[in-house]
């Protein structure tokens, strides 16, 4: 994974590879166990994977909600 490899909207990234989960873990400072590593390579995959979903909606154009809503005086 190299700085600024970021796939364009609606185009395939490649997925992390256990060495770049640790690589990542290593640069954060993040103690990750050996069997962990598959698990986590998993879910941030899927996660990466989701969130390129989210660049091909419209999303700016809806209005923000704000997420905690003051009480009424």
């Amino acid at each position: 994974m190299e700085k600024g490899n970021t796939a364009p909207a609606g185009e395939d990234r490649s997925p992390l590879t256990r060495d770049d989960i640790l690589r990542l873990a290593r640069i954060r400072g993040l103690p990750i166990d050996e069997s962990d590593v598959d698990e986590i390579r998993y879910r941030l995959n899927a996660l990466t994977d989701a969130l390129d979903q989210l660049d091909t909606t419209l999303l700016y154009q809806v209005d923000p909600t704000p997420l905690l809503i003051p009480p009424e005086e």
